[in-house]
């Protein structure tokens, strides 16, 4: 799972990640998101890939996207969750 990755490295973290596995891509900007996963199966066409709504400064919005990935995933592998240092908070 990758929070943010629709853009910058959290994309490439995602681009890399499909190699054999299953990658959320959670975000908050779903335009960006779609943009974001097309551009990685343009080059990986088989890629494992699935959008989830989350906005990290929304407590309702990480209690609904943590809800649909625990029914839908038995577990998270990799969690990459980077910190946003020029505004101090998480971003997706």
């Amino acid at each position: 799972m990758v929070t943010g990755a629709n853009g910058g490295l959290r994309l490439e973290v995602a681009r890399a990640g499909p190699q054999g596995g299953h990658v959320v891509m959670a975000a908050r900007d779903q335009a960006k998101a779609k943009a974001a996963r097309a551009s990685v199966r343009g080059e990986l066409p088989d890629a494992s890939l699935e959008l989830q709504p989350l906005d990290l400064a929304s407590l309702a919005t990480v209690r609904q996207a943590a809800a649909s990935i625990l029914a839908d995933h038995p577990r998270i592998n990799i969690l990459i969750n980077p910190a946003d240092r020029r505004r101090g908070r998480s971003t997706s």
